[in-house]
């Protein structure tokens, strides 16, 4: 379908850029696998069906209509559609992108006080007919650079005065931390099985400096927490067929 045509940036929209909206529609039985890791972060609100999702140590939860979830990049994930499921995905590159609708999450005690255990939250009515405007807007080929921006920072929005502070804190634990930026780019370089020096090197810090950061962080040595992550992947594809 031909884009809304007095739009100047309908031609430069790919679904390739770091944040754009997408909808993942499964049939019953049918399975959805990342290749590597996802190079995103993902919220996911689940419209209709019922589907089973892994990523890292956490496998098959059951997640059911009505659920809105979070999947962090540089993770791998695995999703089995018990019935027919529509999900409409929002992929963005950056924490900061997500801080500057909801930068009262950052710094908050309730990030201390998160026993995350990757559980969902439910798609309140507001938020469920903003998803459902969008689901149309995508339908229509309504995806311009614009739009989407908009209605990136219009779901970000949504998501600050619709949720407690409790809730967006365990909802997106994964990226946020005592310094969300330092964290994002050890996750997007995690992969890359890179010394203690080498990454410290990405950081321009020396790796006497980055460890003792890191700790901070993370709360393990990189090495230690570096087995972990492989770790979870090992366990992924043990305890899912066909990962």
């Amino acid at each position: 379908r031909p884009q809304h045509k007095g739009c100047i940036h309908a031609s430069s929209f790919s679904p390739a850029d770091a944040s754009c909206f997408g909808a993942l529609n499964l049939t019953a039985g049918q399975a959805y696998e990342s290749t590597g890791r996802i190079r995103h972060n993902n919220i996911c609100l689940l419209l209709k069906g019922v589907i089973d999702f892994s990523y890292n140590v956490y496998v098959g939860r059951r997640f059911s209509a009505g659920d809105l979830f979070f999947v962090p990049k540089a993770s791998e994930a695995h999703c089995v559609a018990l019935s027919d499921a529509d999900i409409l995905v929002l992929s963005f590159s950056s924490y900061t992108d997500l801080l500057d609708c909801n930068s009262n999450i950052l710094g908050n005690d309730a990030i201390e006080n998160v026993h995350y255990d990757f559980r969902p939250i439910p798609i309140t009515p507001v938020v469920r007919q903003f998803a459902e405007l969008m689901k149309v807007y995508l339908q229509e080929s309504i995806s311009c650079s614009t739009m989407q921006k908009m209605k990136k920072q219009e779901l970000f929005a949504l998501l600050r005065f619709q949720y407690s502070s409790d809730q967006l804190a365990e909802l997106f634990y994964p990226i946020l931390g005592r310094n969300p930026e330092f964290r994002a780019k050890v996750m997007e370089i995690s992969h890359e099985n890179l010394t203690v020096e080498q990454m410290a090197e990405r950081f321009n810090m020396s790796a006497r400096n980055f460890s003792r950061k890191f700790k901070m962080e993370f709360g393990d040595s990189v090495r230690q927490w570096m087995l972990n992550e492989k770790a979870k992947q090992i366990k992924l594809r043990l305890m899912v067929p066909g990962t």
